[in-house]
């Protein structure tokens, strides 16, 4: 909330105000039922500064007949933002934005690039996969742009005539034949209806098409999906996946059924996209010390990538009072200098946020987390990266907003490893040098702090490296992006010659084996025999009265969960690749031979030669191998 100017911050904090924002809000536009004021409406009532709208550009589904599949064809479609009008979408909410000075007002939109068909209309069994696969673009910034949105059934396009023109070719010159065959009186009765084929024929294969592929040629792999994360980043907007667990991913709509399976995996498949939904009504895995986020961090840090991958909150509210997401149960925090436009599109694309779900009113609020050079006292906070000369200073504090006791895990995690983990009452600071950092590679630092499932909070990732002189850098890398012109207001590697070998692939070639990637697990904590008590928390009064000083309750630490019980495939040749990711492509981690057993973790979606790629655990790591190299025991 605009007035969280918290006296407990430390400076690195203490420079930036934190705003309270709702992500991912659908109106009338498409499937919600408030219209851009209610909605504006419920924000100044609860609360919250920011409202991020999410209407769908698209929400249609169609299926054709052979061969004319894009003549003779069926569409079911819902109200979206392109089929009402880009431009009054985006009018509406400038409008608005003046008139709810309070309420920053910030348009984006939901995109389903791709899906593809399995089954007969006849047979009464067709299948819509991927449908739910979904992209939220925040700040296009003018009608043209949605409607240039390289998506299935959309806009005429020129983008893609050469990459489509050919097909057609074959056909024009068919017609050219058949017309001469009518003009000499060749065949007759047989050339005019074929005259007319070729002529529909040519009208169904045209090439302006809003998309370079189509829904009738099975899986495209990752393809679709970074077509449109470019154009997004080329038009000066930011991207994020959503819904990665594909919550509601079996579905009806008429007689079609949707599939859409969970894919964590395309964080690692796609390239140039900002950031993920990392908080939102079901908890998701992907956060989870040593999953598929710290596999991004860790390419990031290895130069795999351009810039980090952001964690943010979504919504998803459509309807209040129904059943389904409530407006504000979902959040993402914004640290900025300054309420307006373009600090929190600054503070997104840097990732100077943190995402909370909250069960009612009250939240929790991280009022610090810092890493701190401890001989300089330079410090770097969310998204920022700090050179340190020595083992570096981490500190947090964090307070539920209505000020109450509650009991919460805390979870600090370096790359990809929990290095300190407690059970603590809000609230709670805590100040600790980490001695066990190696100091020859970068690292990075992040936080979970856990209620409940309904009442957590994630935050982004500080970065540091280390050097003989300190220094903070203010963000760091970011994807170069045209700057928009926005409307006011302004405010398997081959493993032996007898196994069965993947193709050698690229990331942006057509992917039909899956990929995740290299998740590194940490083990189980051992329960500590005498637990520490937690630090003193210092609370402050504003201005700043006399230290309160508060006696905390030993940290209780968390005993391991029973293990469920695993299961295993085993290894079916020598010298089998498991990778880090699910495809030839990727860095191998390890060479495993006939015989060793690995956890199963999960299947994922890319597949090659039928057989997917699996998630396996090797050595309390989790790695990728195709399943055409192993048995389920």
């Amino acid at each position: 909330m605009a007035g969280c100017l918290l006296g407990v911050q430390a400076p690195a904090f203490a420079k930036y105000i934190q705003l309270d924002g709702v992500a991912d809000v659908k109106t009338i536009y498409s499937r919600g039922c408030s219209n851009i004021q209610d909605t504006a409406e419920m924000a100044k009532q609860t609360g919250i500064d920011i409202v991020i709208y999410n209407d769908r550009a698209r929400d249609s589904i169609q299926y054709g007949v052979f061969p004319l599949k894009r003549l003779l064809k069926k569409t079911y479609e819902e109200q979206s933002i392109l089929n009402t009008s880009p431009n009054v979408y985006l009018s509406n909410i400038n409008e608005k934005n003046k008139q709810f000075r309070e309420t920053l007002l910030i348009s984006g939109t939901d995109v389903s690039p791709f899906y593809y068909w399995t089954g007969s209309v006849f047979k009464k069994d067709l299948v819509a996969h991927n449908w739910g696969k979904r992209l939220s673009i925040i700040g296009l910034p003018s009608g043209e742009d949605f409607e240039q949105l390289p998506i299935l059934d959309s806009n005429f396009s020129m983008k893609y005539t050469g990459e489509l023109f050919n097909p057609i070719l074959g056909f024009g010159f068919l017609l050219i034949v058949t017309l001469v065959m009518i003009f000499k009186d060749y065949y007759r009765q047989a050339s005019v209806p074929l005259a007319i084929l070729f002529v529909l024929l040519l009208f169904n294969n045209h090439p302006f098409r809003s998309s370079p592929v189509d829904q009738y040629n099975g899986d495209q792999g990752i393809k679709p999906y970074q077509e449109v994360i470019d154009y997004a980043v080329s038009k000066g907007a930011m991207v994020f996946w959503n819904d990665l667990g594909a919550v509601n991913g079996k579905r009806e709509w008429g007689p079609v059924k949707l599939e859409t399976e969970a894919h964590p995996e395309d964080l690692v498949l796609s390239q140039n996209y900002t950031g993920f939904q990392a908080v939102g009504d079901e908890p998701v895995a992907v956060t989870e010390p040593g999953n598929v986020w710290d596999h991004v961090l860790k390419e990031y840090q290895r130069g795999g990538r351009s810039h980090p991958v952001w964690g943010y909150g979504a919504n998803d509210f459509q309807c209040a009072g129904e059943s389904g997401p409530i407006f504000g149960a979902t959040r993402t925090v914004f640290l900025v200098r300054e309420k307006s436009r373009a600090a929190v599109m600054d503070a997104m694309r840097k990732g100077r946020m943190y995402a909370v779900r909250q069960p009612g009113p009250a939240r929790l609020s991280l009022d610090e987390f810092t890493v701190k050079d401890v001989a300089t006292g330079k410090k770097a906070t969310l998204g920022e990266q700090l050179v340190s000369t020595d083992s570096p200073e981490i500190s947090f504090k964090i307070h539920s907003t209505d000020g109450k006791e509650k009991r919460v895990r805390v979870f600090l995690i370096r790359n990809g490893q929990v290095v300190k983990r407690e059970s603590v009452v809000l609230p709670h600071e805590l100040k600790w040098i980490d001695t066990g950092v190696d100091k020859s590679q970068p690292a990075y630092y992040r936080l979970n702090v856990i209620a409940s499932p309904v009442d957590h909070l994630v935050a982004n990732p500080i970065f540091v490296k280390f050097g003989k002189t300190a220094s903070v850098v203010a963000s760091v890398a970011t994807l170069e992006t045209k700057t928009p012109v926005f409307e006011k207001p302004e405010e398997p590697e081959a493993p032996s010659a007898e196994s069965p070998k993947p193709p050698e692939v690229t990331r942006s070639q057509k992917i039909e084996n899956p990929q995740v990637a290299k998740l590194e697990v940490p083990t189980a904590p051992k329960v500590a025999k005498t637990p520490k008590p937690a630090p003193v928390p210092t609370i402050v009064q504003k201005p700043v009265p006399p230290v309160v000083v508060k006696t905390p309750q030993p940290p209780k630490v968390d005993s391991p969960t029973p293990a469920t019980q695993e299961r295993y495939v085993r290894v079916l040749i020598d010298g089998v690749s498991l990778k880090e990711g699910p495809g030839a492509v990727f860095p191998e981690m390890k060479k495993v031979n006939k015989g060793d057993r690995l956890v199963f973790v999960r299947r994922t979606t890319v597949r090659f030669n039928d057989k997917v790629w699996l998630v396996v655990k090797s050595g309390g790591h989790m790695a990728y191998v195709w399943e055409g190299l192993v048995e389920t025991e």
